[in-house]
């Protein structure tokens, strides 16, 4: 009904002026053509403002699905930033934690160090002091051995004696049965 300009109240304003006189039929068309112009102007202007409005509410739209994703990405990076920090404090404690540590390791390391030298030393001294008994205790030992070897060779005689003396004990025995037996006989 917009659109249809010879239903329009102007058109029919300016047929009753051409009707009565009051205007030329030139002047009627050069009227209504410059109303056809200045409303086809007003339907483009309202359908350019009706296309603004819905781009300007589109827009609006998009803005506030920016807004909040623009505040959700704000909220996670806040959550990663506290996240990094937690870690970043986590990460400072396990060093200080394991400087502590090789600290400690290098201390006793050191402890160790030391600890092999003093055995080592008392090793040592544990050698020596056994070369010196060894050394004392040697002649001791020699002159044993050599009691020893008297002691043997004296029992080995005193064995060969007692053997001597058995062989001596049982031919006098036999000698004296012969003898008694030769005075029983006489």
């Amino acid at each position: 009904e917009v659109k249809d300009l010879n239903n329009s109240l102007a058109y029919n304003v300016l047929d009753d002026l051409f009707k009565d006189g009051s205007i030329s039929k030139a002047e009627m068309e050069l009227y209504k053509t410059k109303y056809g112009n200045l409303h086809d102007f007003v339907l483009q202007t309202y359908e350019n403002k009706k296309n603004y409005l819905a781009r300007v509410k589109q827009l609006n739209q998009r803005l506030a699905t920016e807004k909040l994703r623009l505040e959700k990405t704000n909220l996670e990076s806040q959550e990663h930033q506290k996240c990094i920090q937690q870690l970043s404090e986590q990460i400072l404690e396990v060093q200080n934690k394991y400087e502590v540590i090789q600290d400690q390791d290098t201390m006793l390391q050191i402890q160790l160090s030391e600890l092999e030298h003093d055995k080592r030393d008392k090793e040592a001294q544990l050698e020596e002091r056994e070369n010196e008994r060894q050394a004392q205790a040697e002649p001791k030992i020699q002159r044993s051995r050599e009691e020893i070897e008297l002691l043997e060779k004296e029992i080995e005689q005193m064995r060969q004696q007692k053997d001597n003396y058995q062989e001596k004990l049982e031919e006098y025995n036999s000698k004296c049965k012969d003898v008694e037996q030769e005075t029983e006989g006489n």
